[in-house]
């Protein structure tokens, strides 16, 4: 697929929201790289580049490109928690897990969107450092959306309570939700 004759920011944004949502991450990473350059300017744009290296697992290259759109004036509070988190989590799969608590936590402060709230709350999960008096308070909430999510974060809600009641033997985790 070739970017060529996609006059603006709109086409490309839906080309790479459909990209991206089956699973074609090379096919995102090829569609920016081949975009003009005010395409590539968006920061929406940016962000789905970064999402596609980063499932493509070029964690430090994400993590680099992720650093330089934080910096791009213009960013919205919406999109800024997006690529920060995205930035946590490539933090967790490179094992750097004290950096990735502190922009989960950071992140808790905010008044987040439902679905940034299920992925910072799965995310704190995946760092290993949840404590043991807000175990509880977690695994409710997690466990209140499992079964209403898309199948990744169903996936993901899953893995991390889990990941609670191996941690936390005293946690019951209720018969799984269908996925």
């Amino acid at each position: 697929m070739k970017a060529e004759g996609l006059a603006n920011v709109i086409s490309h944004k839906l080309i790479l929201e459909a990209l991206y949502a089956a699973s074609h991450f090379k096919e995102m990473q090829d569609i920016v790289s081949t975009a003009p350059a005010d395409i590539q300017a968006d920061t929406r744009v940016m962000a789905y580049k970064i999402d596609a290296i980063r499932k493509l697992k070029s964690y430090e290259l994400a993590i680099k490109e992720i650093d330089g759109l934080l910096s791009t004036p213009g960013l919205d509070r919406r999109e800024r928690e997006g690529v920060l988190i995205s930035k946590a989590y490539c933090l967790v799969n490179v094992q750097q897990f004290g950096e990735a608590e502190g922009i989960f936590r950071q992140l808790l402060k905010d008044n987040l969107t439902e679905n940034h709230r299920v992925r910072v709350l799965c995310g704190l999960v995946f760092t290993h450092n949840v404590r043991e008096d807000e175990a509880p308070e977690i695994s409710a909430e997690l466990e209140s959306w499992r079964g209403k999510r898309n199948e990744r974060s169903n996936r993901d809600i899953h893995c991390a309570l889990k990941i609670l009641t191996r941690q936390y033997p005293s946690l019951k985790m209720a018969a799984p939700a269908p996925v």
